[in-house]
């Protein structure tokens, strides 16, 4: 199954999906696994 890690963040309440993209590009999201 895939899931857009944007997509579960900003559901889960972590900011809207622009910032997360936004942030992960700058390095500040991290996945473990």
């Amino acid at each position: 199954m895939k899931l857009r890690i944007d997509k579960m963040l900003s559901n889960s309440g972590m900011g809207s999906r622009k910032q997360i993209k936004t942030d992960a590009r700058k390095g500040y999201i991290e996945v473990n696994g």
